[in-house]
């Protein structure tokens, strides 16, 4: 197991795997509820849509996908262009974070990723990737608070803080 994601409601778990296999668990039973395949290098990291019903995963070679948990499909794919690797992923949904892609009667879509250049990523449902550069260091980390500021940890130890509303 490459990478982990929980949800709380339904308490579920997302694997992902060195084959580039993702796996849907419920974790009260145990019980294995979806194997979704399509990446071609191992998964890295891996995130549930707030809802639940959707899910991020993205490969080592940088291969990003989308998946629809309540189907079990695929839904996108795309390789964005990076300047270094992805570094950190964070699929969120505050409530002031206005709706930037449309699936699933209107859930919001905010995609946030760091990568090793420094680079903040903030990706919608479609994947489409903007990016802003706020650190010479790597990113490490991303949390955002209940106001939708992002607190990004770079290699250095350096905290940054950008409202995502102001992003492009």
């Amino acid at each position: 197991v490459t990478a982990l994601a929980t949800h709380p409601s339904p308490l579920r778990a997302l694997s992902g795997a060195a084959d580039g296999v993702v796996r849907l668990w419920d974790l009260t039973t145990g019980t294995e509820l979806a194997v979704l395949e399509g990446h071609s290098a191992p998964v890295r990291f891996i995130a549930f849509a707030p809802q639940g019903d959707y899910a991020l995963s993205v490969d080592e070679s940088g291969q990003w996908m989308l998946w629809n948990l309540t189907q079990g499909v695929k839904v996108r794919q795309r390789r964005p262009a990076l300047d270094g690797t992805l570094s950190a992923v964070l699929w969120t949904s505050p409530p002031n974070i206005p709706a930037i892609g449309g699936e699933s009667g209107g859930e919001k879509f905010p995609i946030l990723g760091g990568t090793t250049a420094g680079d903040l990523l903030f990706a919608d449902a479609n994947l489409t990737m903007h990016r802003l550069r706020v650190t010479d260091e790597a990113i490490t980390s991303i949390t955002l608070d209940a106001s939708g500021a992002a607190f990004i940890g770079s290699s250095s130890g350096e905290i940054c803080v950008w409202a995502v509303l102001d992003l492009p």
